[in-house]
């Protein structure tokens, strides 16, 4: 049951009921040519609440006429979309039934590009974004979206409904009661109808419109209960009111007969090939011919929900488990995820073995199709099966599940009793890809480092993986290691880089010598060379994820050089691959990398909202990582804002608190230093103190934030520190950066020009001030540029 809508790009929605001189607020008029009985007065309550801006959540139990409602409704609304959620048990099938009707989306290559992956694997993880882009497209804010029998629905397209509501969407959602997904509807669509029964009177016109000259008595409208479907049975000569199902399926064979109470156990359309194969095509057009059963797209379901309940309740609960068991022990060809709620309300009375083949299946199908969620839920059911190759097989899809949406730290939890098993079985391969989906995007702690390496000594001594392989899971564990090791574990992988010999290995190798050069804290010159070449050898191997690795490296370079065009070049370039390939690391850092360009430009509380919804926008991201680069931003903010009380007391809570991946430890004991210096509360000692810890500390990958904040601070407190001069003066022609460039402190060379004026070094301080000047118009960066001193 569909409805085209209009092409995407249209003019914006008319309201209901609003005339070329009518408010968008007035209250809709009653609909013009309705036929339905006893339902103005809702259509009317409807209408408004749509006038209003808002969504409507209709319910009512089967039969009670809610999908002649929303056919009306469909009718008064020249550009709504209409469908029925009652196949969507597979990933994306309610999103696909909304843009398939949609004229707007037919001619896209995006929309048959979706409809041709939805069924297969998504190998490259990017489904979600394709949805997401065809949602955004063809659904926000163009048309009101009903739905109807949304009783089941896939949660993916659930959560691009919530998406496309707070885009301004509006919904009009129609189900029975019931308590499965009641919550998640009711927080799209705030209000809330009844429909209810028809008066007895309004039966009695009904009727006679069905039926001319039909006279009901009082038994019959009281079992009718103002049902209209009831009422269409009473006075159709063939049918009764009593044992509707059961009575229509008495005339057919017993295969049409089997056919229709294995579907009304399933509780689902199914694909009508996987009904035909497992009852028989002849039994199938039987129940087609008779009216039992509807074709619904490519699958088949009953003419009305209240038939098959009564199939249902007539077979009892035993009954309707024999059924089910049927058909899970036979093999039936058609999707595990068709029978999910079947299982969910049966599975007590059927055999843990049973239950555990089917979740293995259900949840390969989620995790295929992107569900990630609904993925670990089957997965932890079947890991718990008591046949141990098949529940090592759902864990080790569960772990994979677990990495894909981000829950690296209980992903590790299944992988580390894994890995013992694959190597005790002497699987290399699988260790391998079980190695990489254990370090993720998150750092290991020394206990686990210890088991990593230990793992990836035995492959590499074994000496069975192919070489570009080996190459791999060493790098894997370059990256993870400590700074500490860093330069022996690089040198490592260099040897085996050029024992490999490949453009892949060449990669890997200029990609170490860039890490290693970051970690040191070297000037990034040398460095920005190394991701240059890199991603030459990325566009040779036309590899996305290689190009969207490195580029996230020159970007961290560019920005500590201050090359704003060449910044703005690449910013370009992976924007676009976040566009056309839809990577979805390439989309979270150029969003990570805006809140650093409205910095640059003072705008500090439009940067606080787009890093906050950058760390909202990506749960699928480590939300230990989401939260870091959250924390770091803030920080910056706060100094832009010059909100030092507050800067301070969230420094306090980095520095009591565990190490920090992107804060290393001088940075906010020197902010905090420079926060005391501007309050007031830090004498000239307690500076000089501060300032001879920075200068003699090493260097790492955080050097020039540490002393240009000290150099900040000396400043401040006006304590001359030709030796915290000395020491920066190396990056002078740098920005200020801490490691990942998603929020810097402008140029070192204002702090310089502030250090020589302390010094008496006139020359110094114009011509670091004129240097900070064109770094400042370089980047865009009106904020950073009024604070140049004017020398």
């Amino acid at each position: 049951m569909a409805a085209g809508g209009r092409a995407g790009g249209a003019a914006p929605r008319p309201r209901l009921g609003a005339g070329d001189g009518d408010s968008p607020r007035a209250a809709a008029p009653a609909p013009t040519g309705s036929r339905l009985i006893g339902r103005d007065a809702l259509l009317g309550q409807v209408r408004a609440q749509l006038d209003e801006g808002r969504s409507v959540l209709l319910h009512g139990e089967a039969g009670i006429g809610k999908t002649s409602l929303l056919r009306q409704l469909h009718r008064d609304v020249p550009d709504a979309v209409l469908v029925s959620a009652a196949a969507a048990g597979t990933p994306y099938s309610l999103l696909h039934d909304l843009l398939d009707v949609h004229a707007g989306a037919r001619d896209d290559p995006d929309w048959a590009d979706f409809r041709s992956r939805r069924r297969a694997p998504d190998e490259t993880g990017d489904l979600h974004l394709l949805a997401e882009d065809l949602a955004d497209r063809y659904l926000v804010g163009s048309a009101v979206l009903m739905v109807d029998d949304a009783e089941t629905v896939d949660l993916l397209s659930l959560q691009l409904l919530r998406r496309l509501v707070g885009r301004g969407t509006q919904l009009v959602v129609a189900r029975r009661p019931g308590r499965r997904l009641l919550r998640e509807w009711s927080a799209l669509a705030p209000v809330e109808l009844q429909v209810g029964p028809l008066s007895d009177d309004e039966t009695r016109q009904l009727v006679a419109r069905i039926r001319p000259g039909a006279v009901l008595d009082d038994d019959q409208l009281a079992a009718i209960g103002g049902v209209p479907l009831l009422a269409e049975h009473a006075v159709s000569t063939e049918l009764g009111l009593d044992a509707v199902g059961e009575r229509l399926l008495a005339p057919l064979g017993e295969d049409a007969r089997a056919g229709a109470r294995t579907l009304a156990v399933v509780q689902t359309p199914v694909p009508v090939a996987a009904l035909s194969s497992l009852v028989g095509t002849e039994a199938v057009e039987e129940l087609l011919v008779s009216r039992v059963l509807e074709v619904h797209g490519d699958r088949i379901r009953f003419l009305h929900p209240r038939l098959e309940e009564g199939l249902r309740r007539s077979l009892g609960y035993v009954g309707c488990t024999a059924v089910l068991r049927d058909v899970l022990e036979s093999g039936w060809d058609a999707p595990a995820l068709v029978v999910a709620d079947a299982v969910e309300e049966l599975e007590p009375a059927l055999p843990s073995a049973l239950v555990a083949r089917w979740a293995l299946a259900a949840g390969q199908e989620s995790l295929l199709g992107g569900d990630l969620d609904g993925a670990a839920r089957h997965l932890e059911r079947a890991a718990a099966d008591d046949d141990p190759a098949r529940a090592r097989q759902a864990r080790t899809l569960l772990a994979r599940s677990l990495v894909a949406a981000g829950r690296i730290v209980d992903a590790r939890l299944l992988l580390m009793p894994l890995m013992d098993e694959l190597r005790a079985e002497g699987l290399d391969e699988e260790l391998a890809r079980c190695i990489d989906d254990y370090i993720g995007m998150l750092r290991l702690d020394g206990g686990e480092m210890h088991v990593v390496e230990r793992h990836t000594r035995w492959l590499l001594g074994r000496d069975r993986l192919a070489p570009d392989r080996r190459v791999a899971v060493l790098d894997a564990l370059t990256r993870s290691v400590d700074v500490a090791q860093l330069a022996a574990r690089t040198e490592e992988l260099l040897a085996e880089c050029e024992r490999a010999g490949s453009p892949y290995s060449q990669f890997c190798a200029l990609e170490a010598q860039w890490r290693l050069s970051h970690y040191r804290g070297e000037e990034p010159t040398r460095r920005a060379r190394f991701a240059m070449q890199a991603l030459d050898l990325a566009a040779q191997l036309a590899d996305t994820e290689l190009e969207v690795r490195m580029t996230r490296h020159l970007l961290d370079d560019l920005v500590a050089l201050g090359w704003g065009e060449e910044l703005a070049a690449r910013l370009a370039r992976l924007e676009e691959i976040s566009r056309t390939r839809r990577h979805a690391q390439a989309r979270w850092w150029v969003q990570l990398m805006s809140v650093d360009t409205l910095l640059r430009r003072g705008k500090a509380e439009d940067a606080l909202l787009a890093a906050r919804e950058a760390h909202d926008a990506w749960p699928r991201v480590p939300e230990q990582l989401r939260v870091e680069l959250l924390q770091l931003q803030s920080l910056v903010i706060l100094f832009v804002l010059g909100d030092w009380e507050q800067l301070a007391a969230a420094l306090h809570e980095v520095t009591d608190g565990p190490d920090s991946l992107w804060i290393p430890d001088l940075v906010p004991a020197t902010a905090l230093l420079l926060c005391r210096v501007v309050a007031g509360q830090a004498g000239p000692d307690e500076v000089a103190t501060g300032l001879d810890r920075v200068v003699a500390a090493p260097a790492g990958w955080r050097r020039v934030a540490e002393l240009a904040l000290a150099g900040r601070a000396a400043v401040a407190a006006g304590v001359p520190a030709p030796r915290l001069r000395e020491a920066l003066e190396p990056y002078g022609k740098c920005w200020v950066t801490f490691g990942p460039a998603v929020c810097s402190l402008g140029p070192v060379a204002t702090v310089l020009s502030g250090l020589a004026t302390l010094d008496g070094d006139t020359g110094s301080a114009k011509y670091w001030a004129a240097h900070a000047r064109m770094r400042c118009t370089s980047m865009d960066a009106s904020w950073w540029l009024s604070e140049v001193p004017d020398t």
